[in-house]
């Protein structure tokens, strides 16, 4: 977890608490709405999807 206890890894929970996101080190930033995620599973594909890249 950051310092801030609101992240893992480079994933953090957004200010809202909607969404975890990830900076790749190129200032581009990836989502993962959690509010259209209906079970962890998807979660997880999203995070593998994302992590892909």
């Amino acid at each position: 977890m950051t310092a801030s206890g609101r992240g893992w890894g480079p994933w953090q929970l957004s200010d809202d608490k909607r969404r975890i996101e990830r900076d790749w080190e190129t200032a581009e930033w990836y989502y993962v709405d959690l509010e259209t995620c209906t079970s962890s599973a998807q979660v997880l594909d999203w995070i593998c999807q994302i992590a892909g890249r």
